[in-house]
């Protein structure tokens, strides 16, 4: 038998859109849907690949084995044909290595005797030409004694150690000679992968994945991604594309569900809109100081308000003891009231005499022995001076030294009317009767007829004719002048006059005992007569007893004798209006900083203190939500945060 050499072999390639149904006309025949997939949803790798044959009978090129048709009728045009003697072989080359499931062989509906005893021959290297068969392995030998319209191949039959895989399958068969009739015939073949039911786009002769399912990720797919992935993983790694809310890191393992808006998935920094109450760092992972009442500032940690009892920074000292209901300045621990006896910033210093009460704010009254009083309620503890203005004890010196005066004043009338007496009695003695020169009797004064007509004084008449001064008397005397010299109290005297001009009521606003002192123009309606304090508290921004002193900066309204502001000027809120309003349209709540009119353009958030400057015309305060107008260029989303 003569021997045959293949000089020539035929490559062709068939071009189709893959995936899509056609329908043409090819020599009359009606080509049938073509379809990447079997019956099991798995891809057929060959279809619309490279092929090549050893030799071609007419148009029966080898693309017609791989173009998704399987009409097994010659006639219609759809099968390969070989057409040289010798060696007849049929090449794909998969392009990439394939772990196959299987491979299925389409034969023609007649002269199916050509096919027997075919070889199905795997490489993976090479190109499809004469070279490339002479070099590939023999994987499987039709051992069939009949003919069969299908071929079902999934696994080699030639040697143990033959792996079912490759990028390149051959099929041949034998013609020994023209008069043998051995030509190679291909209605259609088609290959699958062997891949794991996560496989996405096949997979390679290991079984490798080419892509994963959504949720999958590894070689061969076989691994679920991370619990908190949000868009799924990398499939060599299983790192998330992105992560849920609340959690940050590659795996999205690491928590960070102290952040409002979620957080960065590098770094965990949360993103805008801060910290939820309570925490402060660029993670939103530190607590805030135990003493903060109402959470601390983001970057710092700083206490926005401490809770009663503590101030600084980050409210770590202790109010003083002294401090009435433990309140002080955030920010100078001065008590906003003193317990009493107390007084001075810190409350450390007691009360001078002559004060008493809260902060030492009370002032003795003026009817108090040695002006002292006691410190906790003011009541006098000398006991009170009189109505006239003298201690007791002092009008009782001044009542006796009155009765010794009034006594001796009465002894020297007594003793004056006695001497007088003496000299008439000494004058009687020396008159007698006597007979004048006309001899006429004259008859002298005698001391009895004097003592007749004389009313004698005596200590008792005296007593009685001499009114007795006493106490009670000096006192009627008293209230006789204080009526008598009304006249001589001043135009703001409104009630009753005393003997020294004291006033016991003042027309509003004078204070004094003579009324005649203005109470302070920052009083309130009036002021107490004792000491001018204003007791209807102060007009704005001013404080102190007889509000004479000016309010914390920035407070509008504050306590008259403590340290804390009642209301602060537009702009300002806390304790002792010390903090602004920042990004507020003018107007934030005092005691937490909460804006109340709004914020400013391109901020948010209850302080206004979130950004949104990505917004051209703004956002919504309370979500972030950009107003209409949209994102400036770059950025997208309800906030325009996203790039």
């Amino acid at each position: 038998m003569p021997s045959f050499i293949l000089l020539n072999y035929y490559e062709e390639r068939l071009c189709f859109l893959k995936d899509s149904a056609i329908n043409v006309k090819l020599r009359g025949a009606h080509v049938k849907s073509r379809s990447n997939e079997n019956r099991s949803g798995e891809e057929n790798v060959a279809l619309g690949r490279n092929t090549a044959q050893s030799s071609n009978y007419s148009t029966s090129y080898s693309s017609l084995a791989v173009d998704g048709n399987t009409n097994s009728d010659f006639k219609q045009g759809s099968c390969t044909h070989t057409f040289n003697p010798g060696i007849n072989w049929w090449c794909v080359d998969l392009q990439k290595d394939v772990n196959f499931q299987n491979i299925k062989i389409y034969n023609r509906k007649t002269y199916q005797f050509r096919l027997q005893g075919f070889e199905l021959r795997l490489s993976s290297n090479g190109r499809c030409n004469y070279n490339g068969y002479q070099q590939s392995t023999v994987c499987y030998k039709d051992t069939s004694t009949t003919t069969q319209n299908i071929y079902n191949i999934n696994s080699c039959n030639q040697q143990q150690n033959i792996q079912f895989n490759g990028s390149i399958v051959y099929i041949s068969v034998e013609n020994p000679d023209q008069a043998g009739d051995k030509y190679l015939a291909l209605c259609e073949v088609e290959i699958f992968e062997k891949c794991g039911s996560n496989c996405k786009d096949g997979c390679d002769s290991s079984g490798n994945c080419n892509n994963c399912i959504f949720g999958y990720h590894g070689n061969k797919c076989a691994t679920p991604c991370p619990t908190n992935c949000n868009s799924g993983c990398i499939q060599n790694n299983g790192d998330c594309k992105a992560c849920k809310k609340g959690f940050w890191g590659m795996k999205c393992n690491v928590n960070c569900n102290k952040c409002k808006q979620g957080c960065q998935q590098n770094n965990g920094y949360c993103n805008n809109g801060g910290c939820i109450s309570g925490y402060y760092g660029n993670k939103c992972d530190t607590p805030c100081p135990t003493n903060c009442n109402g959470g601390c500032i983001q970057n710092n940690g700083d206490c926005e308000v401490c809770n009663d009892g503590y101030w600084g920074i980050k409210c770590q000292k202790q109010c003083p003891t002294n401090c009435r209901l433990s309140k002080c300045d955030k920010n100078n621990g001065y008590c906003s009231e003193c317990k009493n006896y107390y007084r001075d910033g810190r409350c450390t210093v007691g009360c001078i005499n002559g004060r008493y009460g809260n902060n030492c704010d009370g002032k003795c009254s003026t009817g108090c022995n040695n002006g002292t009083c006691n410190r906790n309620d003011g009541s006098c503890i000398s006991g009170c001076i009189s109505e006239s203005g003298i201690s007791p004890l002092v009008a009782g010196i001044i009542g006796a030294l009155i009765s010794m005066v009034v006594v001796l004043i009465v002894n020297l009338v007594y003793c004056c009317l006695k001497n007088k007496r003496h000299e008439r009695d000494n004058s009687s003695d020396r008159t007698v009767r006597y007979t004048s020169s006309d001899n006429v009797e004259t008859t002298r004064p005698s001391y009895e007829n004097i003592q007749q007509d004389v009313t004698k004084p005596s200590y008792e008449n005296i007593q009685q004719d001499v009114t007795r001064p006493s106490y009670e008397n000096a006192q009627q005397d008293v209230t006789r002048s204080q009526v008598e010299t009304a006249e001589e109290c001043g135009s703001n005297c409104n009630g009753l006059c005393k003997s020294n001009g004291f006033c016991n009521n003042c027309t509003s606003g004078y204070y004094g005992d003579k009324c005649d002192k203005p109470c302070s123009t920052n009083c309130n309606d009036g002021c107490r007569q004792s000491d001018g304090y204003c007791i209807n508290g102060c007009k704005p921004r001013y404080r102190g007893n007889t509000c004479n002193r000016r309010c914390q900066r920035n407070c509008y309204q504050c306590q008259q004798t403590g340290y804390s502001c009642i209301e602060c000027n537009p702009g300002y809120w806390n304790y002792q209006c010390q903090n602004t309003c920042r990004n507020c349209n003018n107007r934030c709540q005092k005691s937490n900083g909460n804006c109340t009119g709004g914020c400013k353009k391109g901020f948010w958030g209850m302080k206004c203190n979130v950004n949104c400057n990505k917004c051209k015309q703004g956002c919504q305060q309370n979500n972030g939500y950009c107003n209409n107008g949209g994102c400036i260029s770059g950025y997208y989303g309800d906030k325009c945060d996203k790039l």
